[in-house]
């Protein structure tokens, strides 16, 4: 069985706990938001901003940014690595570092969020605490978080799953054309761990025997 399980933003910093860093003071007040409630959501942003990147150093906090500075906000944003968008590959930070240098962004490497409080936001930037006070948003734009109840909730159900052979890969032609039609995977043979009765599950993930009990059933979601 396989539990595809997708990710959201959280309110803990993932860079932070690798430092040990265990709690972060003021997630949890309402000027502190995340990267879907600004795009997906439509939340009010204020004018002076923190967009804080945990260490993922991508494309995500980067763009966020850019776009808010151009919409004519005074943004900040800190990362804990050497520089902002260290993880982007070479060739898109040759265009993307001038970019940066060049708007009004006010940059905080080697920084890490410890606290947001009344007055703003306290770093810890290349070991000394630093201080950005006035900011009315504080958006997280770090690293995501596994959306993996469902699969915790598999797991403590006792539910397994034995797969079959692979597919069968299609033999090609002289012209690189696969040939023929490709076989169905074999069934599945899913048991409850609870109940030890058995679940028949075809190729297209389609019930044969729903022989269990209904709220394993709806747990897995078929």
């Amino acid at each position: 069985m396989i539990v595809a399980t997708g990710s959201a933003p959280g309110r803990e910093l993932i860079g932070n706990l690798a430092q040990s860093v265990l709690e972060t003071p003021g997630l949890e007040r309402d000027e502190v938001l995340d990267v879907w409630d600004v795009l997906e959501r439509g939340a009010e942003v204020g004018r002076r901003v923190l967009v804080v990147d945990d260490g993922e150093g991508s494309w995500k906090a980067i763009s966020l940014a850019l776009a808010l500075d151009a919409d004519g906000h005074e943004v900040h944003i800190s990362t804990p690595l050497a520089y902002v968008g260290a993880k982007i590959g070479p060739f898109s930070q040759n265009r993307l570092l001038p970019r940066l240098f060049a708007s009004g962004i006010e940059l905080h490497p080697f920084a890490s969020l410890r606290a947001v409080d009344d007055a703003g936001a306290r770093l810890e930037e290349r070991g000394i605490e630093v201080r950005i006070d006035g900011l009315d948003t504080v958006i997280l734009a770090g690293w995501n978080r596994p959306l993996d109840r469902v699969y915790l909730e598999l797991k403590d159900a006792g539910i397994e799953g034995r797969a079959g052979r692979r597919r069968d890969r299609l033999p090609l032609d002289d012209g690189g054309r696969a040939r023929g039609r490709a076989r169905r995977p074999p069934p599945l043979d899913i048991q409850c761990g609870e109940c030890g009765a058995d679940v028949g599950v075809d190729g297209a993930g389609n019930v044969a025997d729903a022989g269990i009990g209904p709220e394993a059933v709806q747990l897995a979601g078929w």
